[in-house]
């Protein structure tokens, strides 16, 4: 079995059950309390490898980007993904999304977006939108030499 899971967000929690089953962590098995705070959701996702699922994107997206500028001399702070859902949670949008994600004009999956750290923002009609996070700098330095 590939490796990629999806974390919840507390917001879109009973979005889980539109997902692959086999694939998303129970918050309770990584030891991630209710109301816990956005960057200790991101940081558990790093830990887990793991896809953040969320309808609150500006913010994680914002986290994110700090989470990789820390500068880790010798280890790779890369995260796994995002993924931004509609809130209401509609499962016919969640599937069409799944089957419609491209990126570089190749169609993807969900193992793509976590092996190459995609945000993927999904629309109320249910049309992906997907970019390539930044590389931490770690990454960044190491792709330079």
């Amino acid at each position: 079995m590939r490796p990629y899971r999806f974390l919840f967000d507390e917001c879109v929690r009973d979005a889980a059950e539109y997902f692959p089953k086999a694939r998303v962590i129970s918050r309770a098995n990584i030891k991630l309390k209710d109301g816990a705070s956005d960057e200790a959701v991101v940081e558990a996702a790093y830990k887990a490898e793991a896809i953040i699922v969320t309808a609150n994107g500006k913010d994680f997206i914002r986290i994110m980007d700090r989470f990789l500028k820390k500068q880790m001399v010798k280890f790779c702070r890369d995260l796994n993904g995002l993924v931004v859902i509609p809130n209401p949670i509609q499962q016919h949008v969640l599937r069409r999304a799944a089957e419609r994600m491209t990126f570089d004009g190749e169609k993807i999956t969900w193992y793509d977006v976590w092996r190459r750290d995609l945000y993927v923002k999904i629309s109320p009609q249910g049309i992906p939108r997907v970019v390539r996070f930044r590389r931490c700098y770690y990454c960044e330095k190491h792709e330079s030499t």
